[in-house]
């Protein structure tokens, strides 16, 4: 097998693997963005029924069924922020250490003997 053709094969392999590390973590950042802001909205909401209830502007029990909507709806956005955070966190490579990694394994490649495999 030619120098060539196996620095072709690894230059398909790094950007085959960059790309599966990266799929999907604009969609997990936007998604965990989105749920933070929900959360932040939620928690306003909270702290002003609270204080709605403190000063008794509002009747207690419509104080209670906003808050245990508001609560369930926290409690929904909290496992999904848990989801996404216990996925295999997507790496941030920069294309300066891809290239110097791809380098490296080029060169090993390079040098090692075409009967041989690496392990």
């Amino acid at each position: 097998m030619s120098i060539e053709f196996r620095a072709g094969l690894l230059d398909r392999a790094v950007d085959l693997a960059f790309a599966e590390l990266t799929a999907g973590v604009t969609g997990q950042r936007a998604r965990h963005a989105e749920l933070e802001g929900e959360l932040s909205a939620i928690q306003s909401r909270i702290d002003r029924l609270l204080d709605a209830l403190a000063d008794g502007s509002v009747p207690r029990d419509e104080v209670a069924v906003r808050l245990n909507a508001d609560l369930h709806n926290k409690v929904g956005d909290v496992k999904g922020l848990l989801g996404i955070r216990s996925r295999k966190p997507a790496r941030c490579l920069e294309s300066s250490s891809l290239t110097r990694s791809r380098s490296n394994l080029s060169a090993a490649a390079g040098g090692a003997d075409s009967n041989s495999v690496a392990h």
